[in-house]
């Protein structure tokens, strides 16, 4: 016989593993302050709140964190690219000349995706809007490896792909793609 209370104490264990707020707090870590897991460069994690959907990864060796947010009324999303902290991206972007902006391309398992990042300094990040669409999410779901390449063709970083499959499905629900 199962008891109700045992239950009811597992499923407030597990519930409390991962905050309703979940977000990045520190490098590898997901969660809330004083409530947070270890998470793998390259494990996409997923929040969905007030309509919207973010999906979020870190790179390998923790260099630079995707966060790719949509909604319902911004179905093509925004990147923000941050944390990173190489110099694979051009120079130039970062100068006072506007516009802060770097050519990239997105190669997931050898399918291409060329976008355009636009830097901002005061927040240190790269951003990149309507970015999503169903070609690149649909092969960002089944592949292995996801790599942002800079204008060269040099590797700025690459991400695994562990739970996309899931965040696609997250995507496709809450923005409609």
């Amino acid at each position: 016989m199962i008891r109700p209370t045992a239950v009811l104490a597992a499923l407030a264990l597990v519930l409390s593993a991962l905050p309703a707020a979940a977000q990045w707090v520190a490098v590898g870590r997901w969660g809330a302050e004083g409530n947070f897991r270890y998470v793998p460069p390259g494990t996409w994690m997923v929040l969905q709140q007030d309509g919207q959907v973010e999906i979020t990864a870190e790179g390998d060796n923790h260099q630079g964190r995707i966060e790719l947010t949509c909604d319902g009324e911004r179905p093509g999303g925004t990147m923000r690219f941050s944390g990173y902290f190489g110099d694979a991206l051009d120079e130039s972007a970062l100068s006072d000349v506007e516009p802060h902006v770097q050519s990239v391309r997105f190669v997931i398992d050898g399918q291409s995706f060329d976008r355009t990042f636009r830097y901002r300094p005061d927040a240190r990040d790269w951003v990149a809007d309507d970015v999503l669409e169903p070609g690149l999410l649909d092969v960002f779901a089944w592949g292995q490896r996801f790599e942002i390449l800079n204008k060269e063709g040099e590797r700025v970083t690459s991400y695994g792909l562990s739970g996309s499959g899931a965040a696609r499905q997250a995507v496709r629900r809450g923005c409609g793609i």
